[in-house]
C-alpha cells in the first residue's frame, strides 16, 4: 500500500497524528510505504517520523518539496505544497497511490480502498460538498461531478500514458485567481474520468451536519449519496477530514466535530513523537461558527445564496 502525504512545518504534527492513526489501523497490511513530500522539515521531525513508521515496519521516504518543484513549478512558489501532488505522475514510479491530506483521520483499515479497481480511470475520490461557485469555478454545472481532492485513490500509471502534468499545467495557466484553485485543476482536467468512491472514504463535515437533499441545494449538484449513505459513513468512516473551520478542526479547542476524541486520543498517544497543546480561534470565529452551525437550514441557505452572488456564480 503506497501513501502521500504533503507537508511543511506547520502541518507536520498533524501530518503525523494522521500517518500514526493510518498505521494503527492498518497493521495487517502486507507493506505500508510511505513518501512524504516535506518543506522545511527538520532532521528531527524525519527522525521521529521515520521512527514511528518503521515501529509499524513499514517504510518512509522523504522527498523535498522545494527541489521537486523548482524546475517543474506552473504556480506561484508559496503554493508548493498545494500542488506538488499535480506532479505525482512524473515524481513518483509507483502505478498507484493514495493521497492524503494531513488534516485526516484514519478510523479503518484502507485495504478495501486499495483494492478498488480504478485500471479504466484515473483515480477515484468522494463528491465533494463545496459551494455552487466552486463547482463553477471548474466548469462543473448541476448535472456534473465535482470531487473533494483530500482523499485520492490515484492510477500514476494511467497519468503518465496520457501526459497528465502537460495537461494540468495547460490548464492552470489559464486561471489567475479563485478558490481551492488545485482542486479546481483536478476536477476540471480529470473530473470525468474518476471513480467516485462512498464517503466512508473521505468524511467531510457537512456529511454529517445536512441531509442528501440540503447538500443538493447547497452545491446546486443534481446528484449526491443518499441519506443511508450518509448515515452509514458517519457511523463507520473509513477516514474523516477535517476540512473547513476551527468548530470542525479536533486540534482547537472550540471544536464540536463528532469525532473530536477519536482525533485527540491520537494527538496524546505518544509524547515522545510530538507535543502540540489545543490551538485557540479568535474570539469572533468561535462565536461566529457556533452561530451558523445552529441557524435554521433556510438561512443556512440564504447565506450561501448570497456567496455565491458575490463570486458572480
Amino acid at each position: 500500500m503506497n501513501i502521500v502525504y504533503s507537508c511543511d512545518k506547520a502541518y507536520r504534527n498533524l501530518m503525523q497524528v494522521s500517518l500514526l492513526s493510518l498505521l494503527e489501523t492498518n497493521r495487517d497490511a502486507d507493506s505500508i510505504q510511505v513518501f512524504i513530500l516535506g518543506q522545511g522539515m527538520s532532521l528531527e521531525t524525519k527522525e521521529k517520523t521515520e521512527k514511528m513508521v518503521r515501529r509499524f515496519s513499514g517504510n518512509v521516504i522523504f522527498m523535498d518539496v522545494d527541489q521537486l518543484c523548482s524546475h517543474r513549478r506552473f504556480w506561484e512558489k508559496e503554493e508548493d505544497c498545494r500542488y506538488v501532488r499535480l506532479l505525482l505522475g512524473d515524481i513518483l514510479e509507483e502505478e498507484k497511490v493514495i493521497y492524503l491530506d494531513c488534516d485526516t483521520l484514519v478510523c479503518r483499515s484502507l485495504q478495501t480502498l486499495w483494492e478498488t479497481d480504478i485500471s479504466a480511470c484515473y483515480g477515484g475520490a468522494v463528491l465533494d460538498t463545496a459551494r455552487k461557485d466552486a463547482r463553477r469555478e471548474a466548469g462543473v454545472y448541476d448535472d456534473g461531478l465535482y470531487f473533494n481532492s483530500g482523499v485520492l485513490l490515484l492510477n500514476l500509471k494511467r497519468w503518465r500514458e496520457n501526459g497528465l502534468t502537460e495537461v494540468f499545467r495547460e490548464y492552470q495557466s489559464g486561471i489567475s485567481k479563485g478558490i481551492y484553485r488545485d482542486q479546481r485543476v483536478l476536477n476540471a482536467c480529470i473530473g470525468q474520468n474518476m471513480r467516485i468512491l462512498p464517503p466512508a472514504c473521505n468524511l467531510l463535515p457537512e456529511m454529517l451536519i445536512y441531509r442528501s437533499d440540503q447538500i443538493k441545494r447547497l452545491t446546486g449538484a443534481e446528484w449526491f449519496y443518499s441519506d443511508s449513505e450518509l448515515e452509514a459513513a458517519g457511523n463507520a468512516p473509513y477516514i474523516v477530514h477535517f476540512a473547513g473551520r476551527s468548530i470542525d478542526r479536533p486540534w482547537y479547542q472550540n471544536c464540536e466535530h463528532r469525532y473530536r476524541e477519536d482525533y485527540r486520543t491520537y494527538m496524546s498517544k505518544d509524547k515522545s513523537l510530538w507535543v502540540f497543546g489545543l490551538c485557540r480561534d479568535k474570539k469572533w470565529n468561535c462565536i461566529k461558527w457556533k452561530i451558523r452551525k445552529r441557524l435554521p437550514f433556510r438561512m443556512v441557505l440564504f447565506l450561501a445564496f448570497l456567496k455565491n452572488r458575490q463570486s458572480g456564480n
